[in-house]
């Protein structure tokens, strides 16, 4: 069940970009009871209409042998704050960088059945680190680590 909460809570800085820009990389998920860790591969498109003060992110997640899951996810801007909102999350954050072109997110989210999310995400050059804290009824449960590289072509999943 946290592994798939994990998927949808992928959020990245934005940048002004006129086309979808997409990433890939490993996640390394670690069970906080027992310790077990897995990877996962991620690909995520991100989609920025600064016009609408809005960033849409797609997240594709797949396990080794388990199908792909995929989860939209949109923020709605204002300044260097933001809302979240996907499949049964909601959530607040805020950015750090010059407008646009953020190089820091940091924000929680809250999904149904008590499952919050502290996520905190950074860009560096074209590499984009993700990490987070996930905790169900004030409990952590799993750490999810990420390092995706930009693409040259988008993808669809």
């Amino acid at each position: 069940m946290a592994k798939t909460l994990a998927l949808a809570v992928l959020f990245l800085p934005a940048a002004a970009l006129a086309a979808p820009t997409g990433y890939s990389g490993q996640a390394r998920v670690t069970d906080l009871s027992t310790g077990a860790q897995s990877m996962e591969t991620v690909y995520l498109l991100r989609d920025v209409d600064q016009a609408n003060s809005r960033i849409v992110e797609t997240a594709c997640v797949q396990e080794r042998g388990q199908p792909m899951r995929k989860s939209v996810v949109t923020m709605q801007i204002s300044g260097d704050r933001m809302t979240v909102t996907g499949d049964h999350l909601t959530g607040t954050g805020t950015l750090s960088g010059p407008a646009w072109a953020w190089t820091a997110l940091t924000f929680s989210m809250d999904y149904a059945g008590g499952v919050h999310i502290e996520d905190r995400n950074y860009l560096a050059n074209a590499t984009l680190i993700a990490r987070k804290e996930i905790a169900v009824h004030g409990k952590p449960i799993q750490l999810w680590e990420a390092e995706l590289v930009q693409l040259d072509t988008p993808f669809t999943c």
